[in-house]
Formats: C-alpha cells, sequence, structure tokens
C-alpha cells in the first residue's frame, strides 16, 4: 500500500478531488449555488488564516497552558471550552493535544476530557453567527478587516504577522457568510428543503445524513453550521431538519480526525476513536428522541426570550454537545482504559521512535519530553545487551546481592550476537533520536543547552554499547581463565561497569529532588584510581611472567575501553536520571567532573 493512504494523504486528497468536481459542475449550472460554494471556500480560507494566526501568537503558551491546566478531568474541560472558544479552531487545539499526548506530557484521559470540552467550544460559533453574522451586514466589516489584515501580514514581526492573519480570517470568515447568506436567498426558489414534510426517524437519519456528507466534503463542522444557520434564515429547511443537520455535522466532524489519525502514533488513533465515540454515542441519542429534543428547545426558548430560529437553533447545537459532556466526561477516565485495551500498543518488528511523531516535533516542550523518553528506551535496551555482553544478567545484575561476589561466582557465558543486537535495537533509534535534534530549532539558549545534552547523551548510549561490544571477545576469553592475574583484572573491569549500571537503576528509582549523580563521578574516580594502579602492574606481570605480552596488550586496550564505558555512563545517568530541578541541575553541571578533574583526582596528591 502507498505510504499516502496509510497516512490518509491520499484519501484525502481523493475526496477533494471529487468534491471540488462536484461543485465546479454543479456552479456551472446555477449562479446561486456558485455564490454558495464561493462562499463556503471563502469561509474555510478564513479559518486556516485564523490557525496560522492564532498558532504564530501563542508559541510556547498554548503549550504550558495545556502542560499546566489539564490535571483532572474539570481541568481538562475548561481547558478544551476556553481555548476552542478563544481560537475559533478546535483543529489547533487538537493539533496540540496530540502533541503533548504522544510526547506523554499528558495522559489519555486528560486527551478525551480537552477533546469532549473543544466540542462544546465550538458552539460558540453558531452563537455568533446566529446573533451577528446573518442579522447586520458583515461584509461591510470585512473589507477593513482584509485591508488592515494584510498589512500587518506583510510585517517582519511574528506577533504582527500573526495578528494580521487573524484579522484577514475573520475578514474571510465574514465576507464568506455574505455570499452565503446571499446566494441561500437566491437558491430559495430552486430548492427548498422546507418541503419535505416526511417526519419521524426516516426523515431524521436523511438530514443527519445530508449534515454528515457536507462536513466531511467541506472537512468543517463550522462550514456546514454556517450553511444551515443560513438556510434556516431563509425558510429554505425546516426546524426540525435543520436540528438533525447540525447533528449530523457533528458525526461527519469525527472524519477529520479519523483520517488525520491513520499517521499518527497509537495514542493519537486512540484519541481519534474517542472522538468518534463522543459524536457518534451523543448524536445517537439525540437522533432518536428529536421530537422530544425539539419540544425542550422549544420550552426553553420561549422561558428566555429566544424568538429566531437561528438562535433556537445554536441553543440546540449547545445544549446537545453539553448533553454528551454530561453523559460521558464523568466516565474519561474508563474511558481511556477501555481505549488502551480496544487499541493496545503494537509491537514494533524493531526499535523505532515512539514518541517522536512530526506532531511533537512540533513544539519545543513536546519535543525535548519525547527526546527524553526516546533515550530512556534507548537506554534500557542498551543496558540489556551490556549486561549480556558482560556475561550477567540484569536480575542479577540489578538484584541485592553484592556485586563484587556476583562478578566473581557468576562466570557463565552468555550467548548474544552483539552486532545483531546493536543494529536493531540501538543504531536506528539513536539515528533518528539524532535527526529530530538536527531538525529542531534551537535558537534559544536555553533549548540550544537541552538539545546539546541529549545529543551528548545519545553519543554516550551508543558509546558504551560499542566499547562494551569491544571488550566482550577478550572478556569471554579471560573471565573464566585459571591464570587469576588475567582473570582477576578483567572481573574488575565487569564490577567497575556493573556498578555504574547498578548506580544508574538506583539513581531513576529516586525522587526527582532526591537524585544526585555525584556518586556516579565518584565511581569515575575510584576507576581511574584503579585504572592507573593496573597500568603500572602490567608491565611488571609482563616482566615476571606471569602474563604474556599478548595478554597485556588486550589488557591495556580493554582498560582504555572500560574507562570510556564509565565516563559514558556518568554522563547518561547525568543527563537522564539527574536532577529535575533547573537550580539544582545548573549547581550538578558546575560540580561534574571533567576528564582533567577525574584524573588529578584519581592520581591523589602531588
Amino acid at each position: 500500500m502507498p505510504a499516502c493512504w496509510k497516512s490518509g494523504h491520499c484519501l484525502a486528497t481523493a475526496a477533494a478531488i471529487l468534491a471540488g468536481a462536484a461543485l465546479v459542475s454543479a456552479a456551472a449550472f446555477d449562479a446561486a449555488f456558485a455564490r454558495i460554494a464561493a462562499g463556503a471556500a471563502i469561509f474555510l480560507f478564513g479559518m486556516r488564516f485564523m490557525e496560522d494566526g492564532f498558532a504564530a501568537l501563542t508559541g510556547g503558551t498554548l503549550e504550558h497552558l495545556l502542560k499546566r491546566f489539564t490535571t483532572g478531568t474539570l481541568r481538562s474541560l475548561l481547558f478544551g471550552i476556553v481555548t476552542t472558544t478563544l481560537t475559533q479552531s478546535s483543529g489547533l487545539v487538537s493539533v496540540v493535544t496530540i502533541s503533548f499526548l504522544s510526547a506523554g506530557l499528558i495522559d489519555l484521559a486528560a486527551g478525551v476530557g480537552i477533546v469532549f470540552g473543544a466540542n462544546i467550544g465550538t458552539t460558540t460559533g453558531a452563537w455568533l453567527i446566529a446573533a451577528f453574522g446573518l442579522k447586520v451586514d458583515i461584509a461591510a466589516w470585512a473589507m477593513p478587516m482584509l485591508a488592515l489584515g494584510v498589512i500587518l501580514v506583510m510585517h517582519p514581526a511574528r506577533g504582527a504577522r500573526g495578528l494580521g492573519n487573524i484579522l484577514a480570517g475573520f475578514g474571510f470568515l465574514f465576507l464568506g457568510i455574505s455570499f452565503m447568506k446571499d446566494g441561500f436567498e437566491a437558491f430559495h426558489q430552486a430548492v427548498d428543503l422546507s418541503a419535505v414534510t416526511a417526519h419521524g426517524l426516516s426523515a431524521d437519519l436523511l438530514f443527519a445524513l445530508l449534515g454528515v456528507v457536507a462536513t466531511v466534503v467541506m472537512q468543517s463542522s463550522h462550514a456546514t453550521l454556517l450553511l444551515l444557520l443560513a438556510a434556516l434564515a431563509s425558510g429554505q429547511i425546516g426546524f426540525e431538519g435543520a436540528l438533525a443537520v447540525a447533528v449530523g455535522a457533528n458525526i461527519g466532524s469525527t472524519a477529520t480526525a479519523v483520517i488525520g489519525s491513520l499517521g499518527a502514533n497509537i495514542d493519537g488513533k486512540r484519541l481519534a476513536f474517542a472522538h468518534l465515540l463522543f459524536n457518534t454515542v451523543t448524536g445517537g441519542a439525540v437522533l432518536a428522541m428529536l421530537g422530544p429534543a425539539e419540544r425542550v428547545v422549544e420550552a426553553l426558548s420561549a422561558f428566555i426570550g429566544i424568538v429566531d430560529p437561528t438562535l433556537k437553533l445554536a441553543l440546540f447545537h449547545t445544549l446537545f454537545n453539553g448533553l454528551g459532556v454530561a453523559l460521558l466526561a464523568p466516565a474519561s477516565s474508563r474511558i481511556a482504559a477501555l481505549l488502551i485495551r480496544l487499541l493496545p500498543t503494537p509491537q514494533a518488528p524493531g526499535l523505532t521512535p515512539r514518541f517522536l511523531t512530526p506532531a511533537a516535533e512540533a513544539f519545543p516542550e513536546a519535543l525535548n519530553q519525547a527526546l527524553r523518553l526516546e533515550l530512556i528506551r534507548l537506554y534500557d535496551n542498551a543496558v540489556e545487551i551490556m549486561a549480556h555482553g558482560l556475561h550477567l544478567h540484569r536480575r542479577i545484575l540489578f538484584g541485592a546481592e553484592p556485586l563484587e561476589s556476583v562478578v566473581e561466582r557468576n562466570r557463565d557465558v552468555v550467548a548474544i550476537d552483539l552486532d545483531s543486537q546493536y543494529v536493531e535495537r540501538v543504531e536506528s533509534l539513536s539515528a533518528a533520536i539524532v535527526g529530530a535534534i538536527s531538525r529542531a530549532d534551537a535558537k534559544p539558549a536555553e533549548q540550544a543547552e537541552i538539545l546539546r545534552t541529549f545529543q551528548d547523551a545519545c553519543l554516550d548510549i551508543v558509546t558504551a554499547v560499542k566499547e562494551t561490544k569491544h571488550l566482550r571477545p577478550n572478556l569471554t576469553l579471560y573471565v573464566h581463565h585459571a591464570n587469576a592475574d588475567i582473570r582477576i583484572p578483567y572481573n574488575a573491569m565487569r564490577l567497575a561497569v556493573g556498578n555504574g549500571l547498578r548506580a544508574i537503576d538506583q539513581l531513576r528509582k529516586e525522587p526527582a529532588e532526591h537524585r544526585d549523580t555525584l556518586e556516579l563521578e565518584a565511581l569515575r574516580v575510584r576507576f581511574e584510581q584503579d585504572d592507573r594502579e593496573m597500568s603500572g602492574k602490567i608491565e611488571a606481570m609482563i616482566r615476571d611472567g606471569r602474563i604474556t605480552p599478548r595478554m597485556g596488550m588486550s589488557l591495556m586496550n580493554d582498560l582504555r575501553y572500560t574507562r570510556s564505558i564509565v565516563r559514558a555512563l556518568a554522563g547518561i545517568g547525568r543527563a537522564l536520571f539527574g536532577e529535575a530541578d533547573a537550580t539544582h541541575g545548573a549547581a550538578e553541571r558546575v560540580l561534574g567532573l571533567s576528564d582533567d578533574d577525574i584524573s588529578r583526582l584519581a592520581r591523589g596528591p602531588s
């Protein structure tokens, strides 16, 4: 299957081509329909301008808000409502939500809550159009907004361009509304949906299907609602039929999320499924009792004093989505658990990125979290390879028994193909991590330092695995050798690397505020001291005939490999599992010992 079909781009492109051909054909036969189609296109164009504008203005603000205000169902709901109301774009909110969900900054339950809240936030658009868009000549307001917006779009400052996009977007929205309003007034004589007198479930399903198709074709429930409000205002559709079309538009709005999720990771697919579940369950419930729902809206409208049918439709739209939230929001955590069971995380055949997605790479905080999680995955796989390379099993390496006893007693050879393990479990993922870092925007100094730290950690993990691979042949040969003079130094190398791995394992189990990587630096110092002592003994052992010159050369080279591994482990521990607090972290970087510091301490007082 072509990659574009897998990602959903081919499907979306084909649908757009077919829809475009149908619109052009229909417009050629009817000028009023052409005006409606032009209005819908201008409206959608304005929405895209607004999305770009809010994205430029928010920068990292929206991401910070998302991270801070999505703890708990109520906060997630409110965040979805407020941000969608302010931006008038559930698409923008969904993109940010998916990126942070993919990066692990929020959990699935919070993402579900935001999607539920965004559905309520979208209802504000219907109120604005019904209350103002169809009542005044908003085309007169569109022109100055477009003129000022275009001037600001040409400005070099990011904020000014963002504001310009928003103003131009509002101008296009108003112009599109005006076009569709005029088109429906002329179109009323040609096709009159109000003449459809059928009632009951079959008629409701027919109108709902019309709403689904219109939304799928235009990829915007806002545009469908605008068309519907204009048709209702011109008397072209009856009130009950309009309610059914609004329900269908809500169900059809899930098509965009479903198509977009085809190329997303598993969490993106789960969130799209939650969106589908919300809209279909609430839509089905309302369609099943549309008659009583209409009477409730009429009674509530009379109580409030609403007479205009378009405002009644906006009220219904809000009540409809509010009912869905009332039914499903309290169960968002259980829904998230159900989605995880229904859509389990697939087991990839090779080690490929799980958190590094295009959505995660779009925002610095999401990228940083995704990189850290990928590096931890990379390290966990590297630990297994290294442990087996040292002829140690992880359950023993990280057990309670003193490591000195484990290394001396356990001389079993662990069979492992280090070359294939490196290719399958380290090489591809490390390349993906370095690629993501290279593509990232590192203009702020703080972000550049974070990316540099992550890149160093990735290189340290690769170095540790490669040096273990170089160390293994002689380690295998001498770990059970009868000559203690060669066996003991190689067991000391196993012990040094094992102590580093065990220290990192203990470090990552500590609460973030209590983590201290100075123990890893102390291990480096002790190994450097032992290394210097051993280097002085090797020549004496060769002279005395206790080891052969070939053994001595192997020992010198392998001590160098081990020293490189211990240094790499210290860097990995500091980068991935060090103190999370920025001030403490900066202090640790200052206190972190350089290679010269280690050598000086290892030599002792001069």
